[in-house]
């Protein structure tokens, strides 16, 4: 968590206020998963691969800071 929060916020963990703690969430069970949705996951072969498959099925490119489809 030290590591973590560090890289995130570029400073190290002692200089940062107390405050910061209350985003985190506390969770008194086992499930490590990081939502309560009955359905939640990983695309099969991760994010980039789940985006080349779309890229590869329909023209597409990026305008400003969107993606438009054609």
């Amino acid at each position: 968590m030290k590591g973590y929060t560090e890289k995130q916020w570029g400073r190290d963990c002692k200089d940062l206020p107390a405050s910061i703690i209350k985003r985190l969430p506390c969770r008194f069970t086992y499930d490590n998963n990081y939502f309560n949705d009955r359905y939640q996951g990983i695309p099969m072969g991760g994010y980039t691969k789940m985006v080349a498959n779309m890229r590869s099925r329909r023209k597409c490119w990026c305008k400003g800071d969107t993606l438009a489809l054609v």
